[in-house]
This record gives structure tokens, sequence and C-alpha cells, in this order.
């Protein structure tokens, strides 16, 4: 049974791949919050992706470590 922070995981990718940014962060932060790396993946490559525009570099060097 998958753990509840890969569900978040998952979650996450769904709402990437239909463009919903702001509920794909919310839930790779919870998964993240859970211990997922993967998840710390994801939102570094969401933000390097899709919203570079909207953050600084800072936080984006904390998700793409």
């Amino acid at each position: 049974m998958a753990e509840i922070f890969e569900l978040q995981d998952k979650l996450g990718t769904v709402y990437r791949k239909k463009s919903n940014f702001e509920l794909a962060e919310y839930y790779y932060k919870l998964a993240i919050n859970n211990g997922n790396q993967k998840a710390q993946y994801n939102l570094g490559n969401l933000y390097y992706h899709f919203k570079k525009k909207k953050i600084g570099g800072r936080l984006l060097k904390t998700y793409c470590r």
C-alpha cells in the first residue's frame, strides 16, 4: 500500500499535468513535509520550468538540491 506522502506527490504530478500549478505546489510541499524526496525534486522542477519568473533564485536553490 502506498504511503500518504507518495500519494501526495502523485496528486502534485496530476495537477502539474493539468496546469494547476498552485495545487501541484501545495501537494508537493505536503509530501516534502512528510519526508518524500521525490516530491522535493518535482517541486524544484515545477519551479524551474513553470514558475521561474515568479520566484527568486534562493527558493529555487532550496528545492533543487
